[in-house]
């Protein structure tokens, strides 16, 4: 990036998939990476693979574990700009044997308290930060356009969507940045489970959208400025058809209420 932001960034998930990605991405192209995960044998990985990304280990679905652990990583590397909260679960439904309240609870701790917990640690940081800095928090397609594939998924991530929104609203008069990505489906492991279950709901559902391809045209367009800010949603293929009929319907209303940084 040639803009002061994006240069030391932390990503809370970056094991597999779009973290994963991501955390390679920015590594080889200089910026400074943290990433975290559960998963300490790919962490492992990733460190031996990317020399000089520094790793933590922790579970976000421990609440009081995420709060201290971002605390220490944040004291110990106080350059961050950016923060990527990328951990989710999905893949679960709420009827079939063997979905107990531990795995529904785990997947709302994991995908809805993880990432206000950590708005509630980076924001009182990085308001005393005058450089821009970013909170970029990870939705889905399913946020937008609910289908009967995930649930709690879905559910999850239409709060994360509504959260981020009220966040950007909240620090409109400060240096951060809140930006929401939409991906759409698209080819990783995360996905994979649920292949033969969205071509039985979606029988004209397309083939997941490579990696490759979806993270190009996502990191490209983390580099884009409006009036010098980054865009306020990233959004691709199908996830985008969802993201924009929400805007269609509800910039009108903000422009109504007078809330330009909805």
């Amino acid at each position: 990036m040639t803009t002061p932001s994006f240069q030391h960034v932390l990503i809370i998930g970056a094991t597999s998939g779009i973290g994963d990605h991501l955390a390679r991405t920015y590594h080889a192209q200089g910026k400074k990476v943290i990433a975290t995960g559960r998963r300490a044998e790919r962490l492992a990985k990733l460190k031996e693979e990317c020399p000089g990304i520094a790793t933590y280990q922790f579970d976000v679905t421990d609440s009081f574990a995420l709060e201290k652990s971002v605390k220490q990583i944040l004291k110990e590397n106080t350059n961050i700009d950016t923060v990527v909260m990328m951990s989710g679960i999905g893949g679960i439904d709420i009827f079939p044997e063997g979905v107990d309240q531990q795995a529904i609870t785990s997947q709302v701790n994991t995908n809805v308290i993880a990432p206000m917990i950590l708005a509630r640690v980076l924001v009182p940081i990085f308001k005393t930060i005058e450089t821009p800095t970013n909170i970029i928090f990870i939705t889905s397609g399913l946020g937008y356009i609910p289908l009967s594939l995930w649930p709690i998924y879905a559910a999850t991530k239409a709060a994360v969507h509504t959260f981020a929104l009220v966040l950007r609203q909240q620090v409109a008069e400060t240096p951060i940045n809140i930006i929401e990505i939409i991906p759409p489906y698209i080819d990783t492991e995360f996905d994979a489970h649920a292949r033969e279950k969205m071509l039985k709901i979606l029988p004209n559902a397309r083939k997941p959208t490579p990696l490759d391809e979806y993270m190009e045209d996502t990191i490209k367009k983390l580099e884009e400025r409006v009036d010098g800010k980054p865009l306020k949603e990233i959004s691709f293929g199908f996830a985008s058809m969802g993201h924009k009929a929400w805007r269609g319907a509800f910039d009108p209303i903000f422009d109504q209420l007078g809330i330009s940084s909805a």
